[in-house]
């Protein structure tokens, strides 16, 4: 059994974080280009 360590836990929810921070990027270079 893998241990999960706290550092791990704290990349994937970065990951995450950075998934939504792209799509209102993008979501915003929309609307400027309208």
């Amino acid at each position: 059994l893998k241990r999960i360590s706290g550092l791990e836990i704290q990349e994937r929810d970065i990951k995450v974080e950075l998934k939504e921070i792209k799509k209102r990027l993008t979501r915003l270079e929309t609307k400027e280009k309208v």
